[in-house]
C-alpha cells in the first residue's frame, strides 16, 4: 500500500513542478479580483444603493450578506484550481492542515466565522434595525463574517463578535433605541404660532409617532421654512418616514386659510352707512 501511494505522491509533486509560473499569477489576480467584488464591491454598491434611497426596506441585505459569505469560499476552491487537477491527495492534505491549524491557533476565530456563516443566512439582524445585546444597544451600521458594527446612541462605534449573537439573549426592534426623524420643508408663508401649532398637531396624531414622546416643530431662524422632530416606533426604513413627514408637513402647510363667512344683511352690513 505504501509503494502505491509513494509514486502517487512523486507524480503529484512532478506534476506541481510543470505548472507555468505566468499562468499562475494571472490566475490568482483574476481570483482576487473575483473575491474582492464579493467581499467589497457588491456590499459597496449594495451600501451606496441605500444611500440613494433605491432599497428602503433594506431587502439587498441578503445579496450582500450572500456575496461576502461567498468570497472566502471563492478564494479558497479558486486557490486550489490549478493544483487539484494535477495534484489533488497534496491538495487535499493542504486544505485539511490549514484547517486544523486555524481553529487550534484561533479557536475564537473559526467560532465567529461559523456564527457570521449563520448570521448572513438569517433575515434580521440587517443594517439599519436596532439591536439590544447584553449591555449595548444601538443601530447595525455593518455585518461582517466575523464581527457586526453597532453604532450606539453616544455616536460611537462598537464591534461586537458574531460568536455573541449565538451567545447572548438579543433584542431586535427595541422602542428605546428608535431613531427621531427630522424633517426640513420650507413654507410659502410666514408661519405664526397657531400654524406651527397645527403642524404639531398633525404630527402628534401621526400613526408612525412613538407613544409616549413629544412633537418639536420650530421655524428656521430666517423664517423660511420648519424645522420638525419627531421620535418614531419603526426602527426601520427612515426614508419612508422621512417622506412620510415632509408630506404631512406640506399638506398642512399648504391649507388654504378659512373663507370669511358672508352677511346675511346684504352691503348694509359692511359697515357702510345708508340715508334715510
Amino acid at each position: 500500500m505504501s509503494a502505491p501511494f509513494s509514486d502517487a505522491m512523486l507524480a503529484e509533486r512532478d506534476a506541481l513542478l510543470t505548472l507555468a509560473p505566468l499562468g499562475l499569477l494571472l490566475w490568482f489576480v483574476v481570483l482576487a479580483g473575483i473575491v474582492w467584488l464579493l467581499a467589497v464591491g457588491a456590499p459597496f454598491a449594495v451600501r451606496v444603493a441605500w444611500q440613494l434611497g433605491v432599497d428602503p426596506r433594506r431587502r439587498l441585505h441578503l445579496a450582500s450578506s450572500f456575496t461576502r459569505m461567498l468570497a472566502p469560499l471563492v478564494a479558497l476552491f479558486g486557490a486550489m484550481v490549478p493544483f487539484w487537477s494535477r495534484a489533488p491527495t497534496v491538495s487535499l492534505i493542504v486544505v485539511v492542515v490549514v484547517v486544523v491549524v486555524v481553529v487550534a491557533v484561533s479557536p475564537s476565530s473559526a467560532r465567529n466565522l461559523a456564527a457570521g456563516v449563520m448570521l448572513a443566512l438569517r433575515t434580521r439582524p440587517r443594517p439599519g434595525d436596532q439591536v439590544r445585546i447584553g449591555e449595548i444597544a444601538g443601530t447595525v451600521a455593518h455585518i461582517s463574517l466575523t464581527r457586526v458594527s453597532v453604532r450606539t446612541g453616544e455616536g460611537g462605534v462598537t464591534l461586537v463578535p458574531a460568536a455573541d449573537f449565538e451567545r447572548l439573549p438579543v433584542t431586535i426592534g427595541t422602542h428605546g433605541a428608535a431613531v427621531p426623524i427630522e424633517v426640513d420643508v420650507k413654507s410659502p408663508v410666514p408661519l405664526d404660532d397657531a400654524a406651527l401649532q397645527r403642524l404639531r398637531r398633525a404630527l402628534w396624531f401621526s400613526p408612525f409617532r412613538r407613544a409616549g414622546t413629544e412633537i418639536r416643530v420650530v421655524c428656521d431662524p430666517v423664517g423660511e421654512g420648519v424645522h420638525a422632530v419627531m421620535d418614531t416606533w419603526a426602527t426601520r426604513a427612515s426614508v419612508e418616514l422621512e417622506r412620510h413627514v415632509g408630506d404631512l408637513l406640506r399638506r398642512n402647510l399648504a391649507l388654504p386659510r378659512p373663507p370669511v363667512a358672508a352677511s346675511t344683511h346684504g352691503p348694509d352690513a359692511a359697515g357702510d352707512e345708508v340715508g334715510p
